[in-house]
């Protein structure tokens, strides 16, 4: 009843661009998932 997810999200703010790279830890709780933490 835990799971990883890997997030990787790019997004440009005015002429910038930049990225976000997150590794995430998920437990299940009464039938739904839930963000713990990052992982590492």
């Amino acid at each position: 009843n835990e799971g990883t997810v890997e997030f990787r999200a790019h997004y440009r703010q005015g002429r910038r661009a930049g990225s976000m790279h997150e590794n995430s830890r998920f437990a299940r709780v009464d039938g739904q998932w839930i963000y713990v933490a990052p992982i590492g």
